[in-house]
């Protein structure tokens, strides 16, 4: 099922003209259009479509756009040089898959259309290896102070509990136990959110959601699996891994795996539909994490998973689990 960003998308520039460009890339869309849709697949279109009208048609060339996969549908790649910001243009979503974009003339004939896919390597023109390596960086780059998010969703009454609530609607990845549930209850006529050693698992989910404030001093150590069988380990504080997951505006999935006699277990699933990749960590927490509130969490990383390969590498994990 495809779901439209927008039908019809038209410059509000009055200038008409061939499209400009900068180092590296062409200007074919108004900065009013690229807040219609994710940024970066406008910014992906300028750069890619530039490399093609710059690029020799032989072998080389119509091998990488298979391996791109990126389709010619309609009209021709001769018609770039008639892009401009003033050019209409329909750009349709097929869910987490791909795009569809067409440029028309003022007649309505197809200059160009083009299908790609919603694939981070592709969309940043970045490879994963090397995005993998620069996860301990970004990570370290972000901000220590941290500000809860607090749930625009209403609350609704937990089954099996007298006094929790619980955030509706709640989204879960592949398996009920892992979603995007925080937990409230009612102190002094006012709903906050569930910090208590009675309730660890609500805590934990609390915490690693980002609607906790005081979380400044517990620290995240992290084994970061690379390409290559190869592994970076690196610690930062974990408000710096909240800030990181809401400036990328990823979604966060968090279940608790398997309770110990030293803590919980948890699995967190952090996903950017708009590029299509998933970080996935294996998070051992304390039976005192909410007691010490500057203990360490430990955590096995696997970043930049592609959407299509997390249910396999889930799979695989729970496996592991089991045995």
């Amino acid at each position: 099922m495809k779901r439209s960003i927008f039908l019809l998308a038209v410059c509000l520039a009055c200038l008409a003209g061939f499209s400009q460009t900068s180092t590296g890339r062409l200007h074919i869309f108004s900065d009013e259009v690229k807040t219609m849709a994710p940024p970066i697949v406008y910014d992906f279109l300028e750069r890619y479509l530039y490399e093609v009208s710059k690029a020799s048609r032989g072998y080389d060339f119509y091998r990488k756009m298979a391996d791109d996969k990126v389709v010619v549908r309609d009209g021709s790649l001769d018609n770039i040089g008639k892009l401009s910001p003033t050019t209409l243009f329909t750009i349709t979503r097929y869910e987490d898959k791909g795009y569809d974009i067409s440029w028309h003339d003022e007649k309505g004939h197809v200059l160009l259309c083009i299908q790609f896919p919603i694939q981070y390597e592709l969309l940043l023109g970045k490879p994963k290896v090397e995005m993998e390596k620069k996860f301990k960086a970004e990570l370290a780059s972000q901000d220590k102070a941290f500000t809860c998010t607090t749930p625009t969703d209403s609350l609704a009454p937990l089954a099996g509990t007298e006094e929790i609530y619980s955030s509706t609607p709640v989204v879960h990845y592949y398996v009920k136990d892992l979603n995007t549930a925080s937990y409230f209850w009612k102190q002094n006529d006012v709903m906050v959110p569930v910090f208590s050693k009675d309730y660890k698992e609500f805590s934990a989910a609390n915490i690693f959601l980002g609607v906790i404030n005081n979380v400044s001093d517990y620290v995240l150590h992290v084994e970061q699996k690379l390409y290559g069988f190869k592994s970076q380990s690196f610690i930062v504080k974990l408000t710096q891994w909240l800030n990181y997951c809401k400036e990328n505006q990823l979604t966060v999935y968090f279940g608790i795996e398997e309770e110990r006699e030293d803590g919980f277990k948890a699995l967190l699933i952090a996903q950017n539909r708009d590029l299509g990749y998933n970080h996935m960590l294996s998070i051992i927490l304390p039976d005192n994490f909410l007691e010490k509130q500057d203990c360490v969490f430990k955590a096995v990383a696997n970043a930049y998973i592609p959407t299509d390969n997390i249910k396999n590498l889930y799979n695989e994990q729970a496996k592991k689990n089991k045995k």
